[in-house]
C-alpha cells in the first residue's frame, strides 16, 4: 500500500524538542533534504505500491 500522507501538527509540545532545534542546519544531509522533490519521487515510487494492505513507510524514511 501507498505511504500514509504525514500531518502537520501546528501546536508545539512543550516538554518534547523541535528536530529543527536539535540537528545542525550546515550539515550537508541537512542541505540535501532541500535538494530533494519529495512530491515528485513520492509520485515516481507510488506506481510500486500496492492499494492493498498494510501502509508503507514515509519516503523520507526509505530513502535514509
Amino acid at each position: 500500500m501507498k505511504p500514509r500522507q504525514t500531518k502537520t501538527i501546528l501546536q508545539k509540545d512543550l516538554f518534547q524538542p523541535q528536530l529543527v532545534d536539535i540537528i545542525n542546519p550546515n550539515h550537508p544531509l541537512v542541505g540535501l533534504t532541500k535538494i530533494i522533490d519529495w512530491k515528485q519521487l513520492d509520485l515516481t515510487l507510488s506506481a510500486h505500491f500496492s492499494s492493498v494492505g498494510a501502509a508503507a513507510l514515509p519516503t523520507r524514511l526509505m530513502a535514509g
